[in-house]
């Protein structure tokens, strides 16, 4: 589907799209959206995901998404102009370029991926802390 190695275990790669945005495609408009989402065209407008459900938003290779996204999990490879809010998990892949501000809940963003934007964690630092290995904790405050 697209041309991506999984780079970490739970990157989900075996997705099942229930809506595809194809290659050469253009959509224009806000979008409410129930199920995973593959972008390989071309999408403005905002996209707001049902957030009670763990569905993802992909921007493939020569995807292009102008517009704010608000989803649970998200996978960027192609091109965001836009915010993102991605409650858990977002990653975005070497060849992305987002230009927006990015609230995540968890992030990976690999080398050579471009970030143009303001980042926030939606987690309280009580969350993280709890997160983090108390051997990690420790190493920390004894490096302070």
């Amino acid at each position: 589907m697209f041309n991506v190695q999984p780079k970490h275990p739970a990157t989900p790669t075996n997705l099942v799209f229930n809506n595809i945005i194809g290659a050469g495609s253009f959509i224009q408009g806000d979008q409410i959206i129930k199920g995973h989402l593959l972008i390989s065209g071309e999408c403005i407008g905002n996209l707001k995901f049902d957030l009670a459900t763990e569905d993802t938003a992909v921007v493939d290779l020569n995807g292009v998404m102008r517009g704010d996204i608000t989803c649970k999990n998200a996978i960027v490879i192609g091109r965001v102009e836009g915010n993102l809010r991605v409650e858990n998990r977002l990653e975005i892949y070497p060849s992305a370029i987002v230009n927006g501000d990015i609230d995540y809940g968890q992030i990976f963003i690999h080398a050579d991926a471009r970030v143009n934007g303001q980042l926030h964690c939606l987690l309280d630092d009580a969350e993280s802390l709890q997160a983090t290995p108390k051997s990690e904790s420790v190493a920390k405050l004894k490096a302070v």
